[in-house]
């Protein structure tokens, strides 16, 4: 919290569990950088964050991607699971939220990842969590310009399927009515208008039989057809 403090003073800041939010539809925009992967019941959370999202706003996610990436560097991070692209979007999606944009990033780079990765593999290696971040500057130029690229590419619409890390943007139907989305009820309401109305005509058959009367009959039309009373 100190140092968070430091990199943005004046700004009203708060720690809790993300399992239980305090807040309900209190936020316009709720972002979690990194955050979904160290926790157990994430749904729980993207759950949580629905209920403290104002309707018509939404939420930005990163998460780390591809299980076949899994390394000690994950197990020393605390991380509970890699997400898949599809995985990441059914669990938006059970949480009420519609997903605007889904994109890899860090793709570039992904197979100097996976032989960093594979590298740190065996068990009899002494890990070193430090060494990927051990580079050259020119090393490290040559890289943050080729994150430069995929930036670029992000930005004009390019959802890349592959890479080291998943970017997701969803919102919340700004029309709802007691957590259930507009169209939904729509549609449960016409088939129940439906169901009436069936009901009615086999309720009015009854009435006139009832009273002597003969039952509406109708045949199809046809040239020699006539409907009969």
């Amino acid at each position: 919290m100190s140092f968070a403090a430091i990199r943005l003073p004046g700004v009203e800041l708060f720690q809790l569990d993300a399992r239980q939010i305090p807040f309900e539809s209190e936020f316009d925009v709720i972002g979690a950088f990194d955050v979904l992967e160290h926790i157990g019941d994430g749904e729980l959370v993207l759950s949580q964050m629905y209920q403290a999202v104002r309707k018509g706003g939404g939420i930005l996610l990163t998460v780390p991607q591809h299980s076949f990436l899994w390394s000690e560097v994950d197990e020393y991070s605390r991380h509970v699971r890699r997400y898949s692209m599809s995985e990441l979007k059914a669990k938006v999606k059970r949480a009420g939220f519609k997903t605007l944009r889904a994109t890899s990033f860090v793709s570039l780079l992904l197979p100097l990842m996976l032989i960093a990765r594979l590298k740190q593999r065996p068990a009899n290696r002494e890990f070193d969590p430090t060494a990927e971040f051990k580079l050259g500057a020119s090393a490290n130029y040559l890289l943050e310009r080729v994150m430069d690229v995929e930036r670029a590419m992000i930005s004009l619409g390019v959802s890349i399927p592959a890479g080291g890390s998943l970017l997701l943007v969803a919102k919340k139907p700004a029309t709802t009515l007691i957590g259930i989305p507009f169209k939904r009820l729509f549609a449960a309401g016409r088939r129940d208008r439906q169901v009436q109305l069936s009901r009615c005509r086999v309720e009015g058959s009854a009435f006139r039989l009832a009273r002597g009367l003969p039952a509406r009959t109708a045949r199809t039309p046809g040239p020699d057809s006539v409907d009969a009373v």
